[in-house]
């Protein structure tokens, strides 16, 4: 069916040209976007605002036209995402899967990602509801009526721009994030993972192109900390706050936009990772063809690219090739390990500190934070679960801590 679908994009070339239909498909691809982005990525997934539920099926079943499968299922592998960025458990990081793959071959091929357990945060919250569980499991339903009421309206040409093709740009512009914004793009704050900013990709998507953003503040309901970043999606949210349609919109503070800024310093773990990971791809590649002379410049050219690419500064370039030692020096005394698995001969080059890599792993091991807490500003409701969540969970050391210091103390 999806296929089905890209391919009937191709009917635009039938129908005869206007501006009109220009305008029928940016709106039907924009208010879709906002439903996805809104109600799937915002709030099912991220919980950054509350509304009423009215409006949740509303924005629910906009996203669900979009034909990218039902709220519960698109929002719990996106917590995945961020649960695996850029490592093993992510359904759709090209860094690990491919471009191919993270693109759309999660989305299509893979019986893995078909279901989700009952124990997704997603499905747990929200299963129940009936009318977002209904929407989930008749996904279909919305998408259809969609291109029902476009083709009874206008007719083939409707259904073409309106539907088709506005369908086919849409699925493309949101896989994209997955892809495109793990590869190019700017990067402000030194995120665990390849994440970036990509404005062509913020503009095709009402937003969500300020990956980078994102991931850094996962909760917070805007994405552009800039004025010139464009967030189409939280001016939506900020105008349905006047009507008390949309409350508790979770903002970053300033406290959270000033941690890890990369220009201020930061050590940027996630392009060392990323450029880590390309390092023990080609060491493997080498070591397939028994070749430890091409193993050894392999590696030493990752080794400098994972390194500048974390400093942000060309003079860390020390892990020359040409100041390599020999490769006799790396060379392990098993004449047979360059036909063991690749990771073992990554292994004993490292400890053999031909390249300085020990070093290199101290400096990762030095630079790693563990990760932050997620800033944002709460609001009055979240402040009273807050509360009760800390009386709940940490009561009993408070009483003890109290009791030493001689007061009297009750968790509220």
């Amino acid at each position: 069916m999806f296929w089905g679908v890209q391919a009937s994009a191709l009917l635009v070339l039938t129908v005869p040209f206007s501006w009109s239909l220009v305008a029928l498909w940016a709106a039907s691809h924009f208010v879709r976007a906002i439903g996805l982005t809104l109600a799937f990525h915002r709030y099912f997934a991220h919980r950054a605002f509350d509304l009423s539920r009215p409006a949740r099926f509303f924005w629910a079943f906009l996203g669900t036209a979009a034909m990218q499968k039902g709220p519960l299922w698109w929002a719990g592998h996106h917590i995945a995402h961020h649960r695996f960025a850029d490592r093993d458990g992510d359904p759709h990081s090209p860094s690990v899967s491919g471009f191919y793959y993270a693109h759309v071959g999660w989305f299509l091929h893979d019986a893995r990602h078909a279901t989700l357990p009952p124990t997704n945060p997603v499905v747990r919250d929200f299963g129940r509801v009936p009318e977002i569980a209904w929407l989930d499991r008749w996904y279909v339903v919305p998408p259809a009526l969609l291109a029902a009421a476009l083709y009874l309206a206008g007719g083939l040409p409707w259904l073409a721009w309106g539907f088709c093709l506005a369908t086919t740009t849409l699925a493309h512009a949101t896989f994209a994030i997955n892809t495109v914004n793990h590869l190019w793009g700017s990067r402000r704050f030194a995120t665990e993972d390849s994440s970036r900013n990509n404005p062509l990709v913020a503009i095709l998507t009402m937003g969500e192109g300020w990956h980078n953003n994102h991931h850094h503040i996962q909760s917070s309901c805007r994405q552009g900390f800039k004025w010139w970043e464009i967030d189409v999606t939280f001016y939506v949210l900020k105008f349905l706050s006047l009507f008390h349609i949309v409350w508790d919109i979770k903002k970053p503070n300033e406290k959270a936009l000033a941690t890890a800024l990369i220009a201020d310093g930061a050590y940027d773990i996630g392009m060392f990772q990323f450029h880590w990971d390309k390092a023990t791809t080609r060491v493997a590649a080498a070591t397939q063809r028994t070749d430890l002379e091409d193993a050894r410049v392999a590696f030493s050219k990752a080794a400098d690219d994972a390194l500048v690419a974390a400093t942000g500064d060309p003079a860390r370039r020390k892990y020359n090739v040409d100041h390599a030692p020999p490769v006799g020096a790396a060379r392990p005394r098993d004449p047979g390990l360059a036909r063991q698995p690749p990771f073992l001969l990554f292994r004993a080059l490292l400890r053999s500190g031909a390249y300085g890599l020990p070093q290199l792993a101290g400096d990762q091991r030095r630079h790693r934070r563990p990760r932050r807490r997620e800033g944002h500003e709460l609001g009055p409701s979240e402040s009273v679960r807050s509360r009760r969540r800390r009386a709940r969970r940490g009561g009993s050391c408070a009483i003890r801590r109290a009791g030493r210091a001689g007061c009297g103390f009750r968790p509220s």
